[in-house]
């Protein structure tokens, strides 16, 4: 369902202050009144990304890496928002080996590998070869 949603804080030519409108396909909500709650409820839950799937909400969550949280596992942190989600580097398991041009401006420029594992619950949604 396409839905775009508008309110005003203060009344403007008949359209009340403080009423959610919307407007789904070619109908808008009536000026004398406000959205169904429903409608408002999917659009709550669209803007905080409770109907996205687990994928798209990591890539959301990456975007503030300061609320990731070291775990009292080593190696691990957790979103803080929601705990379920969990990011661990460890050593790459298949001895990678190999330098990349980045690494020689850096003051320690012997390659370090590690497998950035990405999970939802104990569930692993993506796994990248990475530097932490």
């Amino acid at each position: 369902m396409k839905t775009k949603c508008y309110y005003l804080t203060e009344q403007y030519q008949g359209v009340f202050a403080n009423n959610i409108y919307v407007r789904i396909i070619d109908t808008n909500t009536p000026k004398n009144s406000s959205a169904d709650i429903n409608i408002v409820e999917t659009l709550w839950k669209k803007r905080f990304g409770i109907n996205a799937t687990a994928l798209e909400r990591i890539i959301l969550y990456l975007q503030s890496p300061e609320d990731w949280i070291d775990s009292p596992e080593e190696s691990r942190k957790y979103y803080k928002f929601a705990p379920e989600f969990i990011i661990e580097n460890v050593s790459a398991s298949d001895d990678r080996d190999g330098y990349e041009f980045y690494l020689f401006g850096q003051y320690d420029n012997r390659p370090h590998w590690y497998d950035i594992n990405i999970y939802y619950h104990q569930t692993l949604l993506d796994s990248l070869g990475g530097r932490p």
